[in-house]
């Protein structure tokens, strides 16, 4: 047991990056694409000191309007939340069929909180350079590199996923979520 022991030590000292234990019991493991949008609502209500939400892009229909009202409920309701919102800035820009985008569903977050601690960004990777990338047409322009990370961070609570913040990933395309 002792050079089990020994051998852990000696294994987290020589870690170059953080790690943080969890027991088994701290993991949720979500079924379904409507167990992962209950969970996002539970999580910013629950949240007390930072929301942190990071994915390709937000859809712009009634159900993800409705998460973002939520986060800014949160917003007004406690002045000292830190909020960053990062999306992708070629898919986050890209107008759909209703005429909307990311873009535009995020900017009143960042617009009515310009004296709070709330961030709203979009990633655009350095390597497309303006002709593949900002100037390509369409969907074209977001072959050449995307911001593709799903994760969500609520106090010291984290969804890990691989689903973007859209409806058709909260009502019926199934993925991962994992909540720890």
């Amino acid at each position: 047991m002792k050079a089990r022991q020994f051998l852990f030590e000696n294994l987290v000292k020589q870690r170059r990056s953080q790690c943080f234990e969890v027991l088994s019991s701290q993991i949720q493991i979500l079924s379904n694409p409507t167990d992962y949008y209950l969970a996002l609502h539970k999580l910013v209500n629950d949240a007390q000191q930072r929301i942190s939400m990071t994915a390709l892009y937000m859809g712009t229909g009634k159900l993800e309007k409705y998460l973002v009202e939520k986060v800014q409920a949160k917003i007004r309701d406690n002045d000292e939340i830190k909020v960053t919102m990062l999306m992708d800035y070629m898919r986050g820009t890209r107008i759909g069929r209703d005429g909307e985008s990311t873009l535009g569903l995020l900017k009143p977050i960042k617009v009515e909180n310009f004296n709070r601690p709330v961030r709203v960004g979009f990633y655009h990777n350095p390597d497309t350079g303006l002709w593949k990338g900002k100037f390509a047409n369409g969907p074209l322009r977001e072959i050449f590199g995307v911001h593709h990370m799903k994760l969500n961070v609520f106090d010291n609570n984290v969804l890990i996923t691989g689903a973007n913040l859209s409806e058709d990933y909260f009502t019926d395309r199934q993925d991962r979520y994992i909540v720890i």
